[in-house]
This record gives structure tokens, sequence and C-alpha cells, in this order.
């Protein structure tokens, strides 16, 4: 519901980026990392409704942002590249 919310401001607001922190539990073991993936689910479903041309998702360690790009290449995303 919190990263939905965001996306109905994004939609009302019309900006073309937007910075997003994780929600999370825990940061150890199979529900963290469940956590990080139906987020990461839900925030891929929701910005297709967008005109958003970048999402900055900040996580909230190293680990954390190694386990989302490894979570994100499973899910058949790629990385973006810096222009």
């Amino acid at each position: 519901a919190s990263y939905r919310s965001i996306f109905r401001k994004v939609n009302d607001t019309g900006v073309g980026a937007v910075g997003i922190p994780t929600i999370t539990t825990k940061p150890k073991g199979r529900q963290y990392e469940r956590t990080l993936r139906v987020g990461l689910q839900t925030l891929i479903e929701e910005a297709k409704f967008t005109k958003l041309k970048s999402i900055h998702l900040l996580a909230s360690s190293g680990e954390e942002a190694t386990l989302l790009i490894k979570t994100a290449l499973g899910m058949g995303l790629n990385s973006a590249k810096s222009e």
C-alpha cells in the first residue's frame, strides 16, 4: 500500500523521477528476501502506469543493494546505465 500511494502522488504531480526507500523486515532470512522481492515486483507493476523515466530505489545497506540487484536480475531486469 505504501508503494502504491507513492505512485498515486507521482501521477498527481507528473514528476519524471522519484527516489523510493525499500520497505523491509529484519535484514536477514527468507522473510526479508521475500519482502524485498514482493516490494520490487510491486514497484515494477505500479511504475507501468506512470510516465516516470527514472526510479531510484534506496537500499538501507550495501548488502541490501546487492540483494536487490541480484533479485532484479533474477526477475529479468537489466541494470540501468547512466548517461
